[in-house]
């Protein structure tokens, strides 16, 4: 199977196909389809990615997908729910505008395969994308090298690459800025 570009993917094919192989190369995050029914525990060579469900606080069903294969934390799991065409990726990005607001923590999730004889399913508070996005701001760390450095953990996961968490009180500005015009 030909691989492509993880950005392409989208809820239809994970309904069609709910098993990925996930890699990282020099054109960026890839997929392709897999004739799995289930996932395997990590194994440190290969990650996949499987169609789960996601409840949000206020109710509201979305889809997307996860990385079941090591359940130890967010940071591998890398839970992404998939809406309008974009990926958010629920453990390094803030929600799109469109899903910002009020009702979405907590997110109940569900892998919709098994791994490794179980269904992954849990809960993501507000609180725990704080307290990671915390641990990336203050400097390095073992938690921020395994979400960084796919070749210093036991396996690397999908992620938005190119998504950075900014936080406004750490950033320094080199001189005041000015008031916009309107």
């Amino acid at each position: 199977m030909k691989w492509r570009s993880i950005r392409n993917l989208d809820v239809s094919d994970l309904q069609h196909c709910p098993v990925w192989e996930w890699q990282e190369s020099d054109r960026g995050e890839e997929v392709r389809p897999t004739d799995l029914d289930s996932v395997p525990e990590a194994d440190g060579n290969t990650v996949h990615i499987s169609l789960t469900q996601y409840t949000l606080a206020n109710g509201k069903v979305m889809q997307g997908y996860c990385s079941p294969g090591d359940d130890s934390g967010l940071a591998y799991i890398q839970p992404v729910i998939i809406h309008k065409g974009n990926h958010w990726n629920i453990s390094r990005s803030a929600p799109p505008r469109a899903l910002s607001g009020s009702g979405l923590f907590p997110i109940a999730y569900e892998c919709q395969v098994r791994c490794d004889g179980k269904i992954l399913n849990a809960s993501i508070a507000d609180t725990q994308i704080k307290d990671l996005k915390q641990t990336r701001h203050s400097g390095p760390s073992n938690a921020d090298t395994q979400i960084k450095d796919p070749k210093q953990t036991r396996r690397s996961g999908p992620s938005n690459a190119d998504t950075q968490i900014k936080d406004p009180k750490r950033t320094r500005r080199s001189s005041p800025s000015k008031p916009r015009r309107r």
